[in-house]
């Protein structure tokens, strides 16, 4: 017994421990269900249920925990140079979107697709200044269309 706790065993190298607030509610669930009944059944199932529901939380509680600490021995001694992008296609700032369209009409799609990479580095005087993307394109091709259709739109009631 440790302070309030006592330990119950040890499981998969983690001690396991049962504080005496948890016998507490258990005695208060039965307790309830009984005076509730005075069934001796029904203070079992109130029983049962409470362990059933931590039983659940706690083992959801534990596989997350194995998850996360098997990605991180599994990730630990990766070096970052190792996943990087190290081939890039790039555009320059003063680009036109057309020019860009041109660039991924010509192959590049199957080039970012290729190399994992899925954005065009926009590159000006040897430094990264932005990043397009095909959603970056398409976004700004729904707006410009939108913005179009409505002018049109404007125009015919004016």
């Amino acid at each position: 017994m440790t302070g309030w706790s006592w330990k119950l065993g040890r499981v998969a190298g983690i001690d396991v421990y049962m504080h005496v607030t948890f016998l507490m509610l258990l005695a208060w669930v039965g307790v309830s269900h009984y005076l509730e009944r005075h069934d001796l059944a029904d203070a079992g199932a109130g029983v049962v249920f409470i362990l059933a529901l931590f039983a659940i939380v706690v083992w959801m509680g534990a596989a997350s925990e194995a998850s996360a600490a098997l990605t991180q021995s599994v990730l630990g001694g990766i070096p970052v140079s190792q996943v990087m992008i190290t081939r890039f296609e790039t555009l320059a700032p003063t680009d036109t979107l057309q020019r860009a369209l041109a660039y991924v009409l010509e192959g590049a799609v199957q080039r970012l697709q290729a190399s994992g990479c899925p954005a065009l580095a926009v590159v000006g005087d040897r430094r990264l200044v932005g990043i397009l993307t095909m959603e970056n394109v398409g976004e700004f091709i729904m707006v410009h269309s939108a913005l179009r259709a409505n002018v049109a739109r404007a125009d015919v009631h004016a």
